[in-house]
Formats: structure tokens, sequence, C-alpha cells
């Protein structure tokens, strides 16, 4: 990441991410995309279903407390 101060107002302060940050992500989003995968694979389709419902439940219940953090 790289930060750097406004021009006009010092207390404003901007971040971009590095193209080896972007890079990162991208491969620490496809990491988990793959994990998740094999593991809905190995759950079998009913019980992918049901996982899948289930975490759908409890973002909403989480939702509707004020709290939308990832699980």
């Amino acid at each position: 990441m790289t930060k750097r101060f406004g021009t006009r107002d010092r207390r404003e302060i901007y971040v971009d991410i590095t193209p080896e940050g972007r890079s990162y992500g991208r491969e620490r989003y496809e990491a988990t995309i793959s994990r998740l995968q094999q593991t809905l694979e190995g759950l079998g389709e009913d019980d992918a279903t049901e996982y899948v419902r289930l975490l759908k439940r409890v973002a909403e219940i989480r939702s509707k407390s004020g709290d939308d953090a990832c699980c």
C-alpha cells in the first residue's frame, strides 16, 4: 500500500494498493474460492445446498442485528 497526504489539507490521507498488493489479494481470493469449491464438492449437492442456506440465514440474522462483519 502507498499513502499520500492531500495537497490542500494535510489531514486528508489517500491510500492506494500497489500492484504487488493487488496481485497478493487476487492470489488469496483465488485460493479461497478454490478451497470453498473443494469443500462444497466434498459435501455433495444436498449438504452443500443446506450449508449455503444456513450461511444466508446467519448473514440475515447478523444484518438485522447491525453486525455486517463477515463470519
